[in-house]
């Protein structure tokens, strides 16, 4: 069986068992990436989500967007966020009242936006991950995106999937699927200029290290060995 084929067939039961898995996490699920790591993470993050589009109020579809933790860099003002687990989407709007959120399936819900609309489509911290369809989910991010409009999605990579020195993941082979750089290429060819960074490379083995060091790296090192970083990330926009 081939990766594309190894998420669970039955899409509705797959659905179900990721909300479950999510709904179980919310309370807490903030609280698990509190160390100065984590943080700078967060900031790396945030920081190019909120850098690629110059416009005052973009226009931002957030895929599997949690508890909203990207409202921290960006305007809740034109932001709409989905989630299939609704008590992730209820701590969102505990914390990020002026924000739009919708419960339910990304795959689904992004068939009813108008085309060419969004500035920037955003799925982070390996929601894109959870796609039982990833190369139907990536035509309609380009048919909503306006023409000059720009991409951010984030997946579980080789190293997650085969838990190379990894503390704690959210990986689960069952109801997620791991890319590594040709499998991202692939899934993401339908667009332009891609650009694949690496996150996080040695920043768990020594969590003692601060937020400065994470920087230093990712500004070094995320151009090589993208599939062996702690995340992936891949940016593309539509010409």
């Amino acid at each position: 069986m081939s990766s594309w084929d190894s998420l669970n067939s039955d899409c509705a039961s797959r659905e179900k068992e990721i909300c479950k898995k999510y709904n179980r996490l919310a309370r807490g699920y903030d609280d698990i990436f509190t160390s100065p790591i984590n943080r700078a993470e967060d900031d790396i993050v945030g920081n190019l989500v909120s850098n690629l589009v110059k416009k005052k109020h973009p226009r931002i579809l957030d895929l599997g967007c949690g508890t909203g933790m990207i409202l921290n860099y960006i305007s809740a003002k034109n932001y709409k966020g989905i989630d299939i687990s609704d008590k992730m989407i209820g701590i969102a709007k505990e914390n990020f009242p002026e924000g739009k959120f919708t419960i339910g399936d990304m795959n689904e819900l992004i068939k009813d936006e108008r085309s060419n609309s969004y500035d920037l489509v955003i799925s982070l911290f390996n929601s894109y991950s959870y796609s039982d369809n990833p190369f139907k989910l990536s035509r309609e991010m380009r048919r909503i995106l306006k023409k000059g409009g720009k991409f951010v999605a984030m997946c579980y990579n080789t190293r997650v999937k085969n838990g190379i020195l990894i503390s704690h993941t959210t990986y689960d082979s069952r109801l997620s699927l791991a890319y590594d750089k040709y499998m991202l290429n692939l899934t993401f060819g339908n667009f332009d200029n891609l650009k694949i960074y690496g996150l996080n490379y040695f920043g768990n083995l020594m969590p003692s290290l601060n937020g400065r060091y994470l920087r230093t790296e990712f500004n070094l090192m995320n151009w090589a060995f993208q599939d062996w970083a702690r995340h992936t990330i891949i940016v593309g926009e539509k010409l």
